[in-house]
């Protein structure tokens, strides 16, 4: 799997994605500018499976993780599509690391997603829905 970021020439394919898995288009403007794409790669052609967005607050070190949706119309196994989410989440958790984040959250409603982020150290209270991460060692 190969992680590349988010270019305004995805946002079509991604809006679609959403309309496929929820029955609603996404507008752009609620999508931040730092976001990752997971290309599956077959016989030399990157085929786009996943994407997650990481949203940065301005006035303290506390980051969102938003709107993991996979590729609908990829024929790829669910597996594939797994991989391709995780990747796309993990990109987001690195680079908030990488910037200096505290604590990272998320929500999700979709049980496969929720499991991505257990096994990445997040911490989830209530059943997949709200998950946590901080890097504090407290």
């Amino acid at each position: 799997m190969i992680v590349r970021p988010f270019s305004e020439k995805d946002f079509p394919d991604i809006s679609e994605w959403c309309f496929k898995w929820r029955n609603k288009h996404i507008d752009r403007d609620m999508l931040s500018n730092h976001g990752f794409v997971a290309c599956a790669v077959y016989d030399h052609i990157f085929l786009p499976v996943a994407c997650a967005f990481l949203y940065v607050c301005s006035n303290s070190r506390s980051v969102q993780i938003g709107f993991p949706v996979s590729n609908p119309n990829a024929e790829i196994s669910s597996r594939d599509r797994l991989d391709g989410l995780k990747a796309a989440i993990s990109a987001c958790h690195v680079t908030a690391v990488n910037i200096g984040a505290k604590h990272i959250v998320s929500v999700s409603d979709n049980p496969g997603i929720g499991r991505i982020y257990d096994k990445m150290g997040f911490k989830t209270p209530s059943e997949h829905r709200f998950h946590h991460w901080s890097g504090n060692k407290a």
